[in-house]
């Protein structure tokens, strides 16, 4: 029985796709062979080919492929709701910035109507 390696986890996720490690190769934009090469030699991979795969596939639990902590893929419902929310509250903050800019202006306005008089 194989460890619970980076190596290992990443060749349960390619199983999980139902793909090769060369289709997998090709959708990474990976050359021809690396996934092959890296897991046979449990090869290091670089952060630019991490970033390609979390970027493709958003359900791929980051924490579980590295550490092998929680689950291989993520609820992407609960964190769209969750992305959802956090714009939500952005957008809400930055009206509320808004409406005290437009506040003061009122304000600064209102004075000089008042010095017109």
């Amino acid at each position: 029985m194989q460890k619970n390696t980076f190596h290992k986890r990443l060749q349960d996720f390619i199983g999980y796709l139902q793909i090769s490690e060369g289709h997998f190769d090709r959708l990474m934009q990976f050359s021809n062979g690396y996934t092959a090469k890296m897991l046979k030699d449990e090869g290091s991979i670089g952060s630019d080919k991490l970033i390609r795969i979390f970027s493709k596939y958003p359900e791929l639990n980051p924490t579980w492929l590295l550490t092998g902590r929680g689950a291989m893929l993520l609820d992407l419902k609960k964190l769209e709701n969750q992305n959802t929310t956090s714009e939500l509250e952005k957008q809400i903050l930055e009206l509320q910035a808004q409406v005290q800019h437009l506040q003061s202006q009122k304000e600064a306005l209102m004075e000089m109507l008042e010095r017109l008089k």
